[in-house]
């Protein structure tokens, strides 16, 4: 016979499934890492940070209202909170958009797909990516010009590093004919709009990070017409 420890670098998670409408009810578990933890534990603390800051917290986001009328041409009367405010929030989403970070959004939820093999949880991680893509707003309207869509993932982080996180003029030039349209500042609320779906994914996210961690007791998941409670 021969006895072994058990593999102190893991740690095995439950959680609980309810499916709604159908009342499903299942025990889910899988093996969380201690490096894995770690990261989880800081994309929560992350994700406090960011439900905190005054962007978040304030009934007053970026507003961009844009109108074409044959004959008339185009206008828009973008409106934005105090530029300190908008910067913290652009600040704080960091370690969720940055690829290098291993708070990433994507890689996380990657991860914890990996980690979780449950169809429940994968519908849910699928309907966060949605969000964190910009589908949800191009199921309203698609921005598009020559160079591509520009309400999506990858238009936004060229948006970030064009003008926000760095000053990438070469990234920037894609923007030239939006800018002119809408203005700086209609640009910039443009893909606030945008960073705000972000947002919304990252709290959804972090709050089933929560119950895999133990320090929430249950967490009811909303996208689109249904949910599901963990």
């Amino acid at each position: 016979m021969t006895l072994t420890q058990p593999d102190s670098r893991f740690s095995i998670v439950k959680i609980r499934i309810e499916d709604s409408p159908s009342q499903d009810v299942r025990e889910i578990s899988g093996n969380l890492s201690n490096e894995f933890k770690d990261v989880l534990v800081r994309f929560a603390q992350y994700a406090k940070e960011l439900g905190e800051c005054e962007y978040i917290q304030s009934p007053k986001q970026a507003t961009f209202n844009f109108k074409w009328e044959v004959g008339e041409g185009h206008s828009s009367n973008p409106k934005l909170p105090e530029m300190s405010v908008c910067d913290s929030f652009i600040y704080r989403l960091r370690p969720f958009v940055l690829n290098d970070e291993s708070t990433n959004f994507l890689r996380v939820l990657k991860q914890i797909g990996k980690m979780l093999h449950d169809p429940s949880v994968h519908k849910i991680l699928k309907e966060l990516r949605l969000y964190w893509d910009g589908k949800k707003i191009r199921e309203l309207f698609t921005l598009s010009d020559e160079t591509g869509v520009l309400n999506n993932d990858s238009t936004t982080m060229k948006y970030l590093h064009a003008f926000e996180y760095h000053r990438n003029q070469e990234k920037a030039a894609k923007f030239k004919s939006l800018q002119e349209m809408f203005g700086t500042d209609g640009l910039r609320a443009f893909y606030l709009l945008l960073l705000a779906d972000k947002a919304k994914a990252i709290f959804q996210l972090s709050y089933l990070i929560e119950v895999i961690l133990g320090s929430r007791s249950h967490s009811k998941i909303r996208f689109g017409g249904g949910s599901s409670n963990t």
